[in-house]
């Protein structure tokens, strides 16, 4: 027969060997989920950063919409043969982006490049420009800067270009108001920097100065933008005592179909023409100052050679001169 009290006791140590080993179990399956939600966090936090690392370099080194191959091309447009820049659009790209604005860029076959900003904040101002290598070896910063005609003194400025000076690891923005504002590198040193609020007013009104600095900290390079850079074209016309214009067809650059303009205060009692061959006409001045001239059509084509504006005082005297000549003559000189 079995002894109650011995019973007991096996049932006391039975319970208590059950009760150890579930809590030992359910410590374990907590220890468990505790690790696996530790991972899972590590993960969705590795994903997120991936993300992050994703979306900062997505439009570096994207190709170039064909909106921008477009205007990019544009450039050869009415140029001779000889004086195409032949800019290489099918693999133009994306070079910096802060994600508002792009800069895209285009190589040129013998050294040099093209560059066009795009911007959500002037969407409508839009202009390729281009340099060959010996232009852009004498440049240790370069500096473009977009704006509307409209804009006013508190909207946003947007500054983008490229760093060339030896050695520079860093740029930065150094406001009138001492505020330094780093601006990091796309590919190649190439950069864009999108400024609003306070900073982009203090630009507006006093300019900014961009610094280029070695590993050491040490300035090596430095540009500055002047107060004035986004003077409206009428405000630079006032400023001028003759704005010339000359007009083509787009078709071929070579010829100067016409030539207009507008004298401000003093202005001369006469004008002439002086072809490049030396054959002068004289150009009628309207009471306002401005005149219009259309170039005679067997004389279109002798613009490649410039020619000279002179205004003269009531005695004769020549008080104004200025040349003039076709477009594709002054994309020769900037080769």
């Amino acid at each position: 027969m079995n002894d109650p009290a011995s019973s007991a006791d096996a049932y006391d140590e039975l319970r208590a060997a059950l009760r150890d080993g579930v809590e030992r179990l359910i410590a374990e399956r907590s220890r468990r989920r505790r690790a696996s939600r530790t991972l899972g966090i590590a993960c969705a936090a590795l994903l997120l950063l991936s993300g992050l690392a994703l979306a900062a370099t997505r439009f570096v080194g994207s190709p170039a919409p064909t909106s921008v191959q477009s205007d990019i091309a544009a450039v050869d447009t009415g140029m001779p043969a000889a004086l195409q820049l032949d800019p290489d659009v099918r693999n133009a790209r994306s070079v910096a982006s802060s994600g508002a604005s792009t800069l895209w860029l285009a190589d040129l076959a013998g050294g040099g490049r093209c560059l066009e900003l795009t911007t959500t904040y002037y969407p409508s101002v839009r202009a390729a420009g281009c340099a060959t290598g010996t232009a852009l070896d004498a440049t240790p910063i370069t500096a473009t800067m977009p704006n509307d005609d409209h804009a006013g003194p508190g909207d946003p400025v947007v500054i983008a270009g490229d760093v060339r000076a030896a050695g520079a690891v860093s740029l930065s923005l150094r406001l009138a108001g001492g505020r330094t504002v780093p601006v990091p590198f796309g590919a190649q040193h190439f950069y864009v920097v999108d400024l609003t609020g306070a900073d982009a007013a203090d630009v507006r009104a006093h300019g900014v100065a961009l610094v280029a600095e070695d590993e050491a900290g040490t300035e090596i390079a430095r540009t500055t933008v002047p107060s004035d850079w986004d003077a409206s074209a009428a405000d630079v016309q006032r400023q001028t005592t003759i704005d010339v214009t000359t007009r083509s067809d787009g078709s071929d650059f070579t010829k100067v179909l016409g030539i207009d303009g507008v004298f401000r205060d003093p202005k001369p009692a006469s004008l002439q023409l002086v072809y490049g061959d030396g054959h002068a006409v004289e150009v009628a001045l309207e009471p306002d100052g401005s005149f219009h001239y259309d170039v005679p059509r067997d004389r279109q084509g002798d613009f490649m050679t410039p020619g000279r504006l002179l205004g003269r005082d009531a005695r004769g005297r020549v008080v104004v001169e200025r040349p003039v000549a076709a477009v594709a003559y002054w994309r020769a000189t900037s080769r």
